[in-house]
């Protein structure tokens, strides 16, 4: 094994995990998370086909992503995260910011969010690896892939399109963006009304998140397909196809997007 990969860690205990997604684990039944995509896994990965693909997870979290190509036939996945022992998410610097205590926080919570990855790989019979890094400089050692993954993680950090550059290095095939629009368009009457009303409105625009005044933490974009697409064309995915699916965050229905972008150029 290459030294890239984190060595298998024994967990079984739900009391040392946080699971990020509702999954379905034997020997545990159903362990809740904030996002329930299980109705439509599919339709969150728009629809593409794994099997006998070499893929790639960029901040698997929980790992349900990873776990999933891998139950479709890919022939290997490789699942990307931070260790929060080593590296600190992209925290908005408001002044007054005791950093310290939320880097704390961090390690805690991402220690216990690994081990929900390792606990469901172990009781799924998973052999999904494991590599840990920064999504802005991901280890050419992991080689190429043919599908890489990028799950609802861009609006967290402070330079999305770095990380697509990133993903794009490695990358054979197509790149799969899953993302939450803007909240102006949170609330169309219907979703079936969403791509026409998207050609008139959306442009290839960020909305900025941080605001001094309310303190908000979490997320630093949100980013209309658009966006997505202007960005993965710039890196030689010009076939790109958007869709639209509702998925469960805390029980509630929220509107999701999937840009799958498909390479037409070489690297």
């Amino acid at each position: 094994m290459s030294d890239i990969y984190v060595e298998p860690k024994d967990v079984t205990d739900l009391d040392d995990c946080i699971f990020y997604h509702t999954m379905d684990v034997p020997g545990y039944g159903t362990v809740k998370g904030s996002w329930d995509l299980r109705r439509k896994l599919g339709a969150y990965l728009g629809n593409v086909s794994f099997a006998g693909k070499r893929v790639l997870d960029i901040g698997k979290a929980s790992g349900v992503l990873s776990f999933y190509a891998e139950s479709q036939g890919a022939s290997e996945v490789v699942a990307f995260d931070i260790d929060g022992d080593r590296y600190g998410r992209d925290w908005v610097p408001y002044p007054g910011l005791d950093m310290e205590e939320l880097l704390q926080k961090q390690k805690d919570h991402h220690k216990k969010l690994n081990n929900s990855f390792w606990l469901a790989r172990k009781a799924l019979g998973s052999s999904v690896k494991l590599v840990y890094g920064r999504a802005y400089d991901i280890p050419s050692e992991i080689g190429s892939v043919d599908v890489s993954i990028l799950g609802s993680i861009l609006l967290h950090t402070i330079n999305p399109v770095q990380i697509i550059i990133e993903a794009a290095k490695l990358t054979k095939e197509a790149i799969i963006i899953a993302d939450i629009p803007p909240k102006t368009f949170f609330r169309l009457p219907r979703i079936n009304f969403l791509p026409r009303f998207i050609k008139k409105r959306m442009k290839p625009c960020a909305w900025f998140y941080p605001n001094a005044e309310t303190k908000v933490q979490g997320s630093w974009w949100s980013m209309p397909p658009e966006f997505m697409i202007r960005a993965l064309e710039m890196v030689g995915f010009e076939d790109c196809k958007t869709t639209w699916h509702l998925q469960l965050m805390l029980g509630k229905p929220v509107v999701v997007y999937t840009v799958v972008g498909r390479r037409t150029k070489p690297a």
